[in-house]
């Protein structure tokens, strides 16, 4: 045993040892192992971080790539050829179609509608030299129905079309040589449903039927492939005319340069650029502020206007047509933005749902769509032309048009001004206490007038101190012999021309006398009608119309007093007239049945001076009388004084007084309760002008201004309409005295505000309420992104400057992807 240990055995001290040894080596091997483990893992990371830089760079590398292939789709020419970004020679519209509508009505004088473009040629023909850079233009001669049942306009055109070709083919100047070739197309709309009823906005479905198919016509002709293929199409009415030669040239450089530098639009077209909204522009809906007139180039081939037709013609059995297509694309792109569906006029929809049996279509999310997809993101499909200029449905005189830079004007009515040096005109002032009228004369002196005398009509207490008021102007007082509604008739006149404004007022800087630019030069004078919905539901304006039937019973206008320009002759056999038959002081008047004897009378006003002109035969040939709610009118005297300060003068509150009143707290609290106790005092109780009389109950006797809340017309022309039930849309209170009711051509919308638009103009996105939860769940994170200004740029005031030109940001894009990509390689090595 002993020696079988020996053998096979070792001492404690030698065994120790041994287990030492062998849990070193055992150590030495783990730590071996466990550095290998470790730079295999660094191996691992080192290739990870490599694959994910590489990764990084790759990313950055291809939208480096999709960035120059849309920039290099934009400046695709279609044929194969693109254009190189430093070249800007060759145009990105090869093919451009003009189409120039016209109806049954206008077949006789549309000829006529080219007699501008020999004054103002469409092109320098000495540029268009044929070469492969031209653009081909052809003129489209589009007609409602068919020529073949109008044998007149079929003649109308084919006289155009001869003379066309005969002055092409000719060694003469001309600027058919501007064109390529002229054709006559057809909108073959059915007699019945061509129609444009202007005064049935209210309440017909189909009151512009007859425009809204004849776009959507002539587009179809245009894009159909008989004549080919086109890349634009510019709308041209009869009433949109060139102003500067080369106006042609002007606009397709201009629709060339806006596809370039901002990409593909789909519509280039021009907002109202009149005056006659300026006292309520900013309470007016976006889709009106924002709204491009017809006359306008169209992308034919963007998808967005593409929809925009399909949605127009898919509207024509609905509510939605009785809105002008130009005012519908308006709607449909701001419904798309806000998520608010527009107001649409109420009979319009009772009978809609009466004959139908179902509800408005509600294409919200579906519009939403198209704004997300065409509008979003920084794109700009609806831009703003600087060539087309749109007055539509506006009045204008030379001195309108001496900035204006447009080369073509749409829509405007020129006249000529006033010539102070043939005429004279002079300014009666009804007046009842000095200062007022003394504060008008300091003032007249700082306006551009055609007023050469004044004449104040006063009480026996005031004073003669208004005779050394400072001013360049003669100046009478004349002391009242009779009531005061009848100054028009006593004041005394020696010029042969007169107006008439109270003492609550002042001139206007400019005051604007319209004159027609023929041998009469007649005034032109701006009246609104008495129809039910500007007049004979409104008490004071319907006695002011019956009265003014005494004398022509055919009478349909209603004239503010201090709008008309009265000629003394005339005047002086009204008034003889008047007083004649109601007595000197108007005791009579009650006997007509239009006030009883108990009501002050209603003296004489302008609506019976122009009825009895009617009734003699001689208005038309002594003015020419505009409509307001189509063509606007301007005021001539602002008012000074506030209506409840007038009004409160009749509890015999002085108005200086009254605006001492109101310079502390306490005065303003009992000058506003004296101011509502007198609402139902007549503001013309001082004055002959359309107000109350007083113990009325209708207590705002005067022709009521449409309300503000308006929409534009189509763009055939001006549209007096107004939308809205008088029980839905309350007219705002504007100032009555001096305003002349001016309305553009543009018809009535909710007044109420959407709920989802903010005040400060920036909207909310739409509720998830108005789309569909499975394809519409919109994260509240992007509401906050949708303003109703941005996306319309540069329709919206934008600077032009902040818009960069679509290559230079692909360089950017370029020279960013490089370094990362050239950053991420670097990077990699180094670790490796």
């Amino acid at each position: 045993m002993v020696e079988k240990c020996k053998l096979g055995c070792t001492s404690g001290a030698e065994a120790e040892d041994k287990m030492a040894n062998s849990s070193r080596l055992i150590f030495e091997r783990h730590v071996e192992m466990d550095v290998n483990d470790r730079v295999d893992r660094s191996l691992v990371l080192k290739r990870i971080t490599m694959a994910v830089l590489t990764t990084i760079g790759v990313f950055a590398c291809t939208e480096l790539l999709a960035t120059h292939i849309d920039s290099v789709k934009l400046n695709d020419t279609g044929d194969g050829r693109i254009l190189a970004e430093e070249d800007n020679s060759f145009p990105s519209i090869r093919r451009l179609a003009i189409v120039r509508p016209f109806g049954v009505s206008s077949a006789a004088s549309f000829s006529q509608s080219f007699s501008d473009w020999t004054d103002f040629p469409p092109c320098n023909v000495a540029d268009h030299s044929g070469d492969e850079n031209d653009v081909d233009i052809d003129i489209f001669l589009s007609f409602s129905r068919t020529y073949e049942e109008d044998p007149f306009a079929a003649s109308s055109v084919k006289s155009i079309i001869d003379k066309f070709h005969a002055e092409r083919s000719s060694t003469g100047s001309s600027w058919s040589k501007c064109f390529r070739n002229i054709y006559a197309i057809e909108a073959n709309i059915p007699a019945g449903d061509d129609v444009y009823l202007p005064n049935q906005a209210k309440k017909n479905m189909m009151w512009v039927n007859g425009p809204n198919r004849q776009f959507s016509a002539a587009v179809r002709s245009v894009t159909g492939g008989d004549f080919g293929k086109y890349d634009a199409m510019f709308l041209m009415e009869g009433d949109c005319v060139p102003v500067k030669e080369y106006w042609m040239d002007s606009l397709r450089k201009e629709a060339e340069r806006s596809f370039l530098e901002h990409g593909p639009f789909a519509i280039l077209g021009s907002k109202y650029d009149g005056d006659s909204w300026d006292r309520f522009h900013d309470s007016l809906p976006l889709s009106l502020q924002h709204h491009v007139n017809g006359n306008a180039v169209y992308n034919v081939s963007h998808p967005l206007f593409l929809n925009l037709l399909d949605q127009l013609e898919s509207e024509s059995d609905t509510p939605y047509n009785a809105v002008p297509y130009d005012y519908r694309i308006s709607q449909i792109l701001i419904e798309g933005m806000l998520g608010v569906p527009p107001e649409v006029p109420p009979k319009i929809i009772k009978e809609y749902l009466a004959e139908k049996g179902r509800e408005l279509p509600i294409n919200t999310r579906k519009f939403h769509k198209w704004w997300e997809m065409y509008c979003g993101h920084d794109q700009n499909p609806i831009r703003e032309s600087r060539v087309i200029a749109n007055y539509a449905g506006t009045n204008l005189s030379p001195r309108h048009l001496v900035n204006e830079t447009a080369s073509i004007i749409h829509g405007a009515n020129l006249y000529l001004p006033w010539d102070k040096s043939k005429h004279e005109i002079t300014l009666v002032i009804p007046d009842w206490q000095e200062e007022l009228s003394g504060d008008l004369i300091s003032q007249i002196d700082s306006s551009t007038h055609p007023f050469s005398k004044i004449v104040v009509m006063v009480p026996d207490s005031i004073s003669e101190s208004l005779l050394h008021v400072d001013t360049s102007l003669h100046v009478s007082i004349e002391r009242r012999s009779r009531p005061d509604y009848m100054d028009l008739c006593t004041a005394p006149i020696d010029t042969e021309w007169f107006m008439i404004i109270n003492s609550y007022h002042i001139v206007a800087p400019y005051v604007e006398l319209l004159f027609t630019d023929d041998k009469q030069r007649r005034p032109v004078i701006p009246f609104t009608p008495a129809d039910d919905y500007h007049c004979a539901n409104f008490r004071r304006c319907y006695e002011i119309h019956e009265s003014s039937k005494q004398f022509s019973p055919e009478n349909s206008m209603i004239i503010q007093d201090f709008d008309m320009l009265f000629r003394t002759e005339e005047r002086d056999a009204f008034c003889s007239e008047w007083v004649q038959r109601y007595g000197e002081e108007g005791d009579r008047v009650h006997t007509t049945g239009v006030s009883t004897p108990k009501e002050k009378p209603l003296g004489p006003t302008a609506t019976s001076y122009v009825s009895y002109l009617l009734m003699m035969g001689l208005a038309d040939n002594l003015y020419l009388f505009s409509d307001s709610t189509i063509f606007g009118a301007r005021d001539n005297f602002l008012r000074e004084y506030s209506e409840e300060e007038e009004m409160a003068a009749a509890f015999g509150i002085p108005v200086l007084s009254g605006r001492l009143l109101r310079d502390d707290e306490v005065g303003d609290t009992a000058s506003s309760e004296v101011m509502k106790s007198s609402r139902r005092i007549q503001y013309g109780y001082f004055a002959p002008s359309l107000m109350g009389n007083p113990g009325n109950d209708d207590i705002y006797a005067r022709v009521p201004t449409p309300s503000p809340q308006i929409e534009p017309a189509p763009s055939s022309g001006a549209i007096p309409g107004y939308y809205g039930d008088d029980d839905i849309y309350a007219s705002p209170q504007i100032e009555p005295a001096s305003s002349s009711g001016a309305i553009p051509d543009y018809y009535f919308v909710s007044p109420t505000q959407s709920p989802h638009q903010k005040v400060n103009g920036v909207n909310n996105f739409p509720t998830q309420g108005d789309y569909d939860e499975a394809d519409e769940n919109i994260p509240p994170s992007k509401r906050d992104k949708y303003t109703p200004i941005t996306p319309f740029d540069p329709i919206s005031p934008v600077d032009t400057e902040i818009l960069e030109d679509i290559t230079s940001l692909g360089e950017l894009q370029f020279s960013s992807c490089c370094w990362v990509f050239l950053i991420s390689l670097l990077t990699s090595l180094m670790i490796v």
